[in-house]
């Protein structure tokens, strides 16, 4: 990590950074098999039952567990868990990470003002410029992200959901599910590309 671009992380320098979500967009979009692989590690998640338990039985505890059920799981409120936890995964596991913003909302629940979460806005990995990872004194942890009209602007830590899978280290932008993957899947494209030809040459009348 230097100066909060991550480089050097790979061994193939072509999966890291903007070249390597281009890659493996093209493994989960245009390959059968690897779009049913990852299927098959999100879908049991996503059929999971999703329930709060209270920390205790106090009066509180239940009253946090109830906006907490009726702030995520009951659909009435800004954040759809189904479809945040359903792309959530996708791209966290396709791409290595995935980041959400959170922001807050005064709620009306329980015949009171409560704050909670408006939505979970994403911030796609191809807009992350940098990272801030607190490497000095002064640097909390955040990203910069580039806007889709122009120009940056910085995100604190506090403010994100951060997924990453397989981080290490200060390496907030993961390892791709797919990384092993991808010289099979390499591989195969290329052959089906040579195939392709040869049966276009072979194939067709002079």
């Amino acid at each position: 990590l230097s100066h909060g671009f991550i480089s050097l992380q790979d061994y193939n320098v072509e999966l890291t950074g903007q070249s390597g979500i281009i890659i493996y967009d093209k493994m989960r979009k245009g390959d059968a098999t690897v779009r049913i692989s990852l299927r098959a590690v999100i879908l049991p998640i996503l059929a999971g039952h999703w329930s709060f338990e209270a920390a205790s039985d106090s009066a509180q505890d239940v009253l946090i567990k109830d906006f907490m059920t009726a702030q995520l799981l009951s659909g009435d409120y800004g954040v759809d868990w189904d479809r945040f936890s359903e792309e959530a995964l996708n791209l966290e596991l396709a791409y290595g990470r995935m980041v959400y913003e959170k922001v807050f909302t005064v709620v009306q629940w329980n015949n009171g003002s409560y704050i909670g979460w408006k939505k979970f806005a994403p911030r796609h990995p191809r807009s992350i410029m940098r990272w801030a990872v607190g490497q000095n004194e002064d640097e909390q942890f955040g990203i910069t992200q580039t806007l889709p009209y122009g120009g940056t602007v910085e995100i604190p830590g506090d403010k994100l959901i951060v997924l990453t899978h397989e981080r290490e280290g200060d390496n907030w932008e993961g390892t791709s599910l797919l990384r092993s993957a991808h010289k099979h899947w390499y591989m195969k494209d290329q052959l089906y590309r040579i195939d392709a030809i040869a049966h276009e040459r072979q194939g067709m009348g002079v």
